[in-house]
């Protein structure tokens, strides 16, 4: 509850701050948003602990339920390259997008040319 206050706060004193212009209204807003987000830090770390380490009268089961929920949830998923779309066509294949993307980067380069090293490191 009192973050919840915080925010509150937080919010009213941003309000108050972007209507007036006042530089210490802005510099209060400053000083309570680090607050908030101090409180909001410690509360996350505090419901992580409370699932890493629950009271004793819990049972073993919903205390791995919980932990493996808690990192399902974390989990992103890899879809690979989206689709692509080329001369109005939408490329859904993986070879189809693997060529597009290589046209893409052959037409940004300029042809490699016949100089050698070797002579530039003479001329110079």
């Amino acid at each position: 509850m009192e973050t919840k206050r915080l925010i509150r706060k937080r919010d009213r004193l941003y309000k108050k701050s972007k209507k007036s212009g006042n530089a210490s209204l802005a510099k209060k807003y400053k000083e309570v948003k680090h607050h908030v987000q101090k409180s909001i830090r410690k509360s996350y770390w505090e419901y992580i602990e409370s699932i890493i380490l629950p009271p004793q009268d819990e049972t073993n089961f919903g205390t791995m339920k919980k932990i493996w929920t808690y990192i399902k949830h974390k989990k992103t998923d890899y879809s690979g390259i989206t689709e692509i779309k080329q001369d109005g066509k939408l490329l859904t294949d993986p070879l189809q997008k693997a060529g597009a993307l290589n046209a893409q980067f052959q037409s940004v380069f300029t042809p490699a040319s016949n100089i050698s090293p070797y002579r530039i490191c003479q001329t110079v």
